[in-house]
């Protein structure tokens, strides 16, 4: 009913349906929030559709869009276009998208932190259109670009990043300590988790609601 499937209509679908925007496309990467969708073409164009009530979009308000803040059809955001994409994560509220290069760019909610963005964005509580995080570009600057990010996921409102060494980044919410910082004070810029995961590298990490697991390369879970 947010337009979420991207098949041109708000109506439920009880069976599979091709999305008639993208095809044609090569799509190599899916996300889906609680109700938004975006598409990652093999030539770098990102797509988003479904709810926009918290900007998560990435897309310009226009006209149609302002009526209702939905998005019934993949659209192109404009301001990744011509920058390679490479992978997405979406929360209930947020987008991080992943690139080539190795930045990352953040927009939708992010009150609690969940962007990355620093303390400022707290109070204006959304950013509107896709926002490099700093830290990332800082991270490739300082280490000539041997530290960047290779993977993300996000949880309702708190986001993991894994980097190139095998270490994990976090930022958001905290309130039932799905940062693993050994606190529970949510965080808004992305802080290094102290632990070394029984001497291993992180391989994968995934998100819930509000909980995070993370497999390192021994094999080993930990949450």
């Amino acid at each position: 009913d947010a337009g979420q499937l991207g098949v041109g209509t708000k109506q439920a679908k009880t069976s599979p349906s091709s999305i008639e925007r993208l095809e044609g496309y090569h799509v190599i990467e899916v996300g889906a929030g609680a109700l938004h969708s975006v598409a990652i073409s093999g030539t770098g164009e990102a797509w988003s559709w479904g709810d926009n009530n918290h900007c998560q979009l990435g897309v310009p308000r226009d006209d149609a869009i302002m009526r209702n803040n939905t998005v019934t059809e993949p659209k192109l955001i404009p301001k990744l276009v011509g920058r390679q994409a490479a992978a997405v994560t979406c929360g209930a509220g947020h987008t991080l998208v992943l690139m080539e290069n190795g930045e990352v760019y953040g927009w939708g909610m992010a009150a609690k932190g969940q962007l990355g963005l620093g303390e400022n964005f707290m109070a204006a509580k959304y950013a509107p259109e896709p926002t490099s995080l700093p830290y990332f570009s800082e991270c490739m600057t300082s280490s000539a670009g041997s530290l960047r990010c290779v993977a993300l996921s996000t949880g309702l409102a708190h986001s993991v990043f894994l980097m190139s060494d095998g270490s994990i980044r976090v930022t958001g919410m905290n309130t039932y300590g799905q940062l693993a910082l050994g606190h529970r004070e949510a965080q808004h810029s992305p802080q290094e988790v102290p632990y070394n995961f029984m001497g291993s590298k992180v391989k994968h990490v995934s998100c819930g609601g509000a909980h995070t697991l993370v497999c390192s390369a021994e094999g080993d879970l930990f949450s």
